[in-house]
């Protein structure tokens, strides 16, 4: 008997370190893992950190038609990038963190439904960001100008010991106004609380006039455990932290070997052989 999950309809998953290798590639085997989850009437889409400029790529490659979401949830996007549903800041507590993060010392990152930009020159982590999502950011004096209209902001610095500290004080500083997460050990992420990958879940499933417990996720963050537990199949990739492979139903080998293919193939299709 295969233990595989029934009745999927929807499969969701994130980019970096998930669909793509730990050099960003998307691999001849994914893609046509994809193919072979539409060919069975099962749909396919995306949700990513990256902004919605940073999937028109991998929206092209896969031939997606359907809603993804972008920015961790605070967009939901056409696969044209027009916005369908947008989850903008409060104000003052987008700039509460603004200012929070500034004043410990981190570079700071801005993104509105189309627009990315920093202040200054950016930092170092700037150049690797333009690489990963295929454009650069607008250099501005300040912030001020686009207070009302940003739905994430993010602090980086390589300091951890800082990145935990400020985290700390952006959550006591914004308390339930806003959503802290970590998309990679150098940053700190703040957002509107709708812009979690449960919300994802429930709304894109919404999307596809299904019921979440039809729906299949693939992740490797911790910030992807709450659509791990509304889904009705979740799946960890191998290089995702124990904790993280713990809260998932089922483990995939990791991004290094082509674990996102192989979890379609096992866990969705149940086709891989023994």
């Amino acid at each position: 008997m295969r233990n595989t999950p029934h009745d999927i309809g929807l499969v969701i998953s994130t980019v970096d370190d998930t669909l793509l290798t730990p050099d960003r590639t998307l691999t001849p085997r994914s893609i046509e893992a994809v193919q072979r989850l539409l060919d069975a009437g099962i749909a396919f889409t995306l949700t990513s950190s990256r902004p919605p400029r940073g999937l028109l790529p991998l929206i092209e490659t896969l031939g997606l038609t359907a809603p993804l979401a972008a920015l961790d949830g605070a967009l939901i996007i056409g696969p044209d990038l027009d916005v369908i549903v947008e989850h903008r800041m409060d104000r003052s507590a987008a700039e509460s963190a603004i200012n929070v993060l500034g004043a410990g010392g981190f570079d700071v990152w801005v993104y509105t439904a189309d627009e990315w930009l920093v202040s200054g020159a950016g930092g170092p982590h700037v150049d690797r960001e333009a690489g990963t999502v295929g454009f650069r950011p607008t250099v501005v004096g300040d912030f001020g100008g686009v207070l009302g209209r940003i739905v994430k902001v993010v602090g980086v610095n390589d300091d951890r010991v800082a990145v935990v500290r400020t985290t700390a004080e952006v959550r006591r500083r914004c308390g339930s106004r806003v959503v802290v997460t970590s998309s990679q050990p150098f940053s700190v992420d703040v957002a509107d609380p709708l812009s979690n990958t449960g919300e994802v879940a429930m709304a894109l499933a919404d999307a596809f006039d299904l019921p979440v417990d039809r729906v299949a996720v693939i992740g490797h963050r911790a910030s992807d455990v709450p659509m791990f537990e509304l889904s009705g199949a979740s799946i960890a990739m191998g290089n995702a932290t124990p904790t993280v492979r713990e809260a998932a139903r089922f483990v995939a080998p990791s991004n290094a070997d082509e674990g996102f293919a192989a979890a379609i193939e096992q866990f969705v299709l149940g086709t891989a052989t023994a």
